[in-house]
């Protein structure tokens, strides 16, 4: 930086006020179109965010009339990022940065202002919980996000969706799997979209294995396998296939 109106001194301003290479920029738009890779190509996913977010951090400092934006964009691209660590099976990277936008976001102010971005970022909390295992703790923030959703919002259906699904995992891997069993048939019914239908099916496929249907948990597991790609849900699947193969050998045996 110089100043040679008032001053000859020269200093070096320090790299996070830098332009970002053009070649290394990842616009709003770039990103918004690869949403697929958080589930598809988590790997990916992750590189190409770092990159925006760079590059979103940039665009915040130096705009004035649109630094709330940028930081909404920043805040819900972080979140899509902790996504695709839980995929990418680095869940105590997804734990550390979710932690970190419950702070940036102010929870209490959050709960008080039934904001969206903060439902978005607690059910991802709830997912990190869950994988996890901590089935207490995200127990309760279910019901914080369902006190939340008691009131009228936009995309009501969305996130009644979203709540739905939490409580089905919530079932099915701990509290009452035919209640889970329940919520996943109303899912089913209500999803044509073949990613989220292949993660309903990992779940049907342990639905059926707690219900000791290793036949119809396999079929489950077989066409999840063909629909989803990305590494946690291929390890979830392995591992009840490991379940399902030594359970049949003791029977044989």
């Amino acid at each position: 930086m110089i100043c040679p109106e008032r001053t000859d001194a020269v200093i070096i301003l320090p790299c996070k006020y830098w332009t970002p290479k053009p070649k290394e920029i990842v616009t709003i738009s770039i990103i918004n179109k690869s949403t697929n890779l958080v589930s598809e190509d988590p790997e990916k996913y992750i590189i190409m965010v770092d990159k925006f977010l760079e590059y979103a951090e940039y665009k915040r400092r130096i705009s004035f009339n649109s630094k709330n934006n940028w930081k909404f964009r920043i805040l819900f691209f972080k979140n899509q990022k902790v996504s695709a660590l839980i995929n990418y099976c680095k869940l105590d990277e997804a734990k550390k940065l979710i932690d970190e936008l419950l702070d940036e976001v102010n929870i209490q102010q959050s709960q008080e202002n039934k904001s969206d971005l903060y439902i978005f970022i607690l059910s991802n909390y709830i997912s990190v919980l869950l994988h996890l295992e901590k089935f207490e703790e995200a127990k309760r923030n279910i019901d914080i996000m369902e006190n939340i959703l008691k009131t009228p919002r936009k995309n009501m259906e969305v996130f009644n969706r979203l709540l739905k699904y939490m409580r089905m995992q919530l079932f099915v891997l701990h509290e009452d799997f035919e209640k889970g069993g329940q919520y996943l048939n109303e899912l089913m019914a209500q999803n044509d979209n073949p990613s989220q239908k292949g993660y309903l099916l990992l779940y049907m496929g342990i639905y059926h294995y707690k219900r000791r249907e290793k036949e119809k948990a396999q079929k489950c597991f077989d066409e999840a396998s063909s629909t989803l790609k990305a590494p946690h849900s291929i390890k979830m699947i392995e591992h009840y296939r490991e379940l399902l193969d030594n359970e049949i050998y003791e029977i044989n045996k």
